[in-house]
């Protein structure tokens, strides 16, 4: 979000996730954990985001992001950026996009999360959070091995990120 809004953009939309999660109603970690990091960064930001029109749910796959895409750009119109809460998302709201006649970046920006190998790849490049996926897997397996020897409760941390600026986010048209 700080990228975006950094460009200038704000009118800034979010897909992924689960019904709820926006609003903070699901507990534990997951999806609404990102979508709470993006709205705070926005609040932070002074940029307003209305939930009802300005967020779409969606599972984590390319083609449920095609669909989301759509139906939150043709709900709200005058978004300028979207937060994909996966690359998966991501990369299928960019098809959307262009199957709509708009172009990434020029007409609307786009972020992913996860910084999967595929996001080297599309045109543009995609920008994303990459993640640390060795020791994310890592400290997940050690917490489950001690859940399972132990019985303890799941230990809940952040894991390192870096912002990667790829190709996909430019200043909002005027």
């Amino acid at each position: 979000m700080r990228a975006l809004v950094s460009k200038g953009h704000r009118r800034i939309g979010i897909l992924g996730g689960y019904p709820g999660d926006a609003e903070g109603e699901q507990s534990g970690n997951g999806p609404s954990l990102r979508i709470r990091g993006a709205v705070e960064e926005l609040e932070r930001s002074g940029v307003s985001f209305d939930c009802a029109r300005d967020y779409e749910p969606c599972p984590f796959s390319a083609e449920a992001g095609y669909q989301a895409a759509k139906r939150l750009l043709l709900r709200t119109p005058d978004l300028t950026a979207i937060f994909a809460i996966s690359d998966s998302i991501a990369i299928g709201a960019m098809r959307a996009f262009r199957d709509m006649g708009l172009h990434t970046p020029r007409d609307i920006s786009l972020v992913g999360f996860d910084g999967i190998v595929p996001t080297r790849y599309t045109i543009p490049r995609l920008a994303t959070i990459e993640q640390d996926v060795e020791l994310l897997a890592r400290r997940g397996v050690d917490d489950l091995l001690m859940r399972i020897s132990y019985e303890g409760p799941a230990v809940h941390e952040k894991i390192p990120y870096r912002f990667v600026d790829g190709e996909s986010i430019a200043r909002p048209r005027t």
